[in-house]
């Protein structure tokens, strides 16, 4: 698994691959992606998607206490952090985390005219696969799922969790 994949990663060179390359290049390695749009940039996310099987594809969000919260100062442990627009940096301006949700998440890929159904898979079924959960990731029967509801552009509407709506 490479996780947060191109984030704070060794940049690849024509003559040393580094492992950023190297998990591109190797079937058996799952790569973690984070959909906000500030860790790694829509170019380098089509990168990531040639060069990998959808099987290989794993959404995450890197989110942090202040997601869902408004732009503003927060805490993320010890660290002073500011989120704007959904970035999460520390005083010196480095980024410290993420507020994207996973809907949201899925919003963005889909918007940036990345594959519906890969973006799905890497969000639910393919994340359940490599994290090796039993009976998740699919709406099947016998299975465990909180269901979220998003409308025809793909923007979260409501969670249904254990048959009860969540607002």
């Amino acid at each position: 698994m490479s996780t947060h994949h191109f984030n704070a990663m060794p940049l690849m060179h024509h003559r040393e691959i580094t492992v950023t390359g190297a998990a591109l290049v190797d079937d058996c390695v799952s790569c973690e992606y984070i959909p906000d749009f500030y860790h790694v940039s829509k170019e380098m996310l089509k990168i990531l998607f040639k060069c990998k099987k959808p099987d290989n594809l794993v959404m995450v969000t890197d989110s942090m206490s202040a997601t869902g919260m408004p732009d503003g100062q927060y805490t993320l442990g010890d660290l002073n952090v500011s989120v704007k627009d959904g970035l999460v940096k520390d005083k010196s301006g480095t980024i410290a985390g993420s507020s994207v949700t996973m809907a949201k998440g899925v919003f963005n890929m889909i918007n940036a005219g990345f594959n519906p159904v890969t973006v799905l898979k890497s969000a639910t079924s393919v994340a359940a696969k490599v994290m090796n959960l039993k009976k998740r990731g699919i709406l099947r029967p016998g299975y465990y799922a909180d269901i979220n509801i998003l409308d025809s552009k793909f923007r979260y509407l409501f969670t249904i969790s254990k048959g009860t709506r969540i607002n």
